[in-house]
């Protein structure tokens, strides 16, 4: 059991009457399984322990409602490290063949890529499901065939934030319009069927894919959660598995009313109308893709705003939501 303290004691006297405080408010865990550490609200810990079980426990509800969750490695593999894509010679002497067959460079004015790429952030392009590659690759002299195989074999829409700005950039995932090769800001998502891309991809955006890639991920900084690409077949997400060819189809539709839509920041979504109304769209209602009970919603309203709270997610950012403390 440890307590998360929202400020470091200024003196003994008050060292000890905060440890005595603390214990009525101690969270479960240890420093081995470190993921409530630093978390202010005891709502958002259940809320993130359980959406990685598979319950939607909500704040102001004795009841969880049940979510299809697994591992994203159950549904697909994770990209390159960037190395293997644009990494130099390796060994003592560096003077073997580079460990990746491309050089990475800016795309030309009109150019239509042949490798094209998705290899930095820039969160002002990053604002829509949908994002263009940024980039191209050109194949060392000699390594066609190399390039040729990896981009076979790794190359697709779907792709995962691993270093996620939460005060500044939006999105937890992304879709291109054609498929690309990504770098160490957003790897591929290669998925074993094409049809679960899109429910993946709502998923993560929506606010329970936001809670949980940052419970999943590293908040050694304020305002930031990291994955490493190893951790990436770890985060929990929608089981899309188990969804029917209706539910499947309707993701369809809403990637399409989606797909331009701007997001704010991850810690305004308190007040970023478009993801409350894809939470809407994903979760709650007859007309929802997961047909959760509308009660819930305003529920969900109430933790989007916890989580907004939390110093690990708006890092002290001017756009950070207002409390009373």
């Amino acid at each position: 059991m440890y307590s998360n303290l929202a400020a470091r004691p200024l003196s003994l006297l008050e060292a000890l009457k905060t440890a005595k405080d603390a214990k009525a408010e101690a969270v479960s865990g240890d420093l081995l399984d470190p993921g409530a550490a630093g978390v202010r609200a005891t709502e958002v810990i259940a809320t993130a322990r359980g959406l990685a079980e598979g319950r939607l426990k909500l704040p102001r509800r004795t009841q969880a409602a049940e979510l299809p969750v697994a591992a994203l490695g159950r549904l697909a593999e994770r990209g390159l490290v960037h190395r293997d894509i644009n990494g130099g010679p390796t060994g003592p002497e560096k003077a073997g063949a580079p460990r990746g067959p491309f050089t990475i460079r800016a795309i030309r004015p009109g150019e239509v890529p042949t490798y094209p790429m998705l290899w930095a952030h820039n969160a002002k392009r990053e604002r829509t499901l949908e994002v263009r590659h940024d980039s191209c690759g050109d194949p060392h002299a000699g390594d066609e065939a190399r390039a040729i195989q990896l981009y076979r074999r790794a190359a697709s829409r779907l792709h995962c934030n691993l270093d996620f700005q939460l005060n500044s950039q939006s999105l937890a995932m992304c879709m291109t319009p054609k498929k690309c090769l990504g770098g160490t800001a957003w790897p591929n998502v290669i998925c074993g069927e094409q049809r679960h891309e899109l429910p993946l991809l709502l998923w993560a955006n929506s606010t329970p894919g936001l809670i949980l890639f940052w419970w999943r991920g590293t908040r050694q900084q304020e305002g930031r959660a990291r994955l490493t690409i190893t951790a990436v077949p770890e985060l929990p997400v929608l089981d899309a598995r188990v969804l029917n060819q209706q539910q499947l189809g309707h993701c369809a539709d809403l990637f399409e009313d989606f797909r331009q839509r701007e997001f704010l920041p991850a810690n305004e979504a308190h007040r970023d109308e478009t993801r409350k109304d894809l939470d809407r769209a994903l979760l709650f209602g007859i007309t929802s893709v997961l047909k959760l009970d509308p009660d819930l919603e305003e529920n969900l309203d109430l933790l989007r705003e916890q989580w907004c709270a939390e110093p690990s997610v708006h890092g002290s950012k001017s756009t950070r939501i207002r409390t009373s403390s």
